[in-house]
């Protein structure tokens, strides 16, 4: 059998940036609420991708906050298709 070359893909700087701002959330929460509705969205997913449904909720609980990820219109299809986030 032969060996199968494996291509490494890198990370796209944007998701990279997305997981630095998600890995030092308790650093970065206030600014986060100054991100463009889309990034702050993909902040919030990454969120619950990672299980942090304590910090999620925590953020969601302000029903400004809960309003404007709503409104991120390129996202809100993915948004209603994820049960937790229906259920905050």
């Amino acid at each position: 059998m032969a060996a199968v070359e494996l291509e490494w893909i890198p990370e796209t700087l944007y998701n990279t940036a997305i997981s630095a701002v998600v890995d030092n959330y308790s650093r970065s929460r206030k600014d986060i609420r100054s991100l463009p509705e889309n990034i702050r969205f993909d902040v919030y997913y990454k969120l619950y991708q990672q299980g942090q449904l304590c910090q999620l909720g925590g953020e969601f609980c302000e029903l400004e906050v809960f309003a404007k990820v709503l409104r991120a219109s390129d996202k809100s299809f993915t948004c209603a298709k994820s049960p937790v986030l229906l259920i905050l």
